[in-house]
């Protein structure tokens, strides 16, 4: 009894010695009077159910001693884009769809309204998807997808043909 008493107590000492818990680094956080104003000259219409997925949350500060809510973006920027998000560029004339997400890359697939099932597909990261939504200006031809290529399911036989005309602005 008494052999498996210090059995126990060795076992016990070495887990507890391997299982040392890291205190958890806060995430940084910039405070933001007016998100809003953020996305004001993109080219593609950032509204507030899109906030989260590029940073923007609502957080909990402290001023003295006195908990309260506000605006704020994780720095650096934390993106969440998910399958299936629109977005509409600002004269509503293009969109992007999210259609697929891996763990390193989007497929966003684009068009224009009123231009039919024409739509093509693009690899990108969440960097290039940023820069996109931000200034309009679309990836290289090098990152594009044909029929067929992508990950989104039917979404993806809808991209058009390497023969098809490209879209751009």
């Amino acid at each position: 009894m008494n052999d498996m008493a210090e059995l126990v107590a060795v076992a016990d000492s070495a887990q507890a010695r391997e299982v040392q818990i890291a205190p958890c680094k806060r995430r940084k956080s910039q405070q933001l009077p007016d998100p809003a104003a953020l996305f004001a000259g993109w080219a593609f219409r950032i509204e507030q159910h899109h906030w989260a997925t590029l940073g923007v949350t609502k957080r909990t500060f402290k001023r003295n001693k006195i908990a309260y809510m506000a605006w704020a973006m994780d720095v650096p920027r934390q993106y969440s884009f998910e399958q299936g998000y629109l977005f509409y560029s600002v004269d509503r004339a293009r969109y992007l769809q999210i259609a697929a997400v891996t763990a390193e890359q989007l497929e966003v697939h684009t068009g224009l309204l009123g231009q039919g099932q024409q739509r093509h597909g693009y690899r990108l990261d969440e960097q290039e998807m940023v820069h996109w939504l931000e200034t309009g200006q679309g990836p290289p031809e090098t990152r594009r997808l044909f029929k067929g290529e992508g990950k989104a399911g039917l979404l993806a036989w809808r991209v058009v043909g390497p023969d098809s005309e490209a879209i751009r602005e």
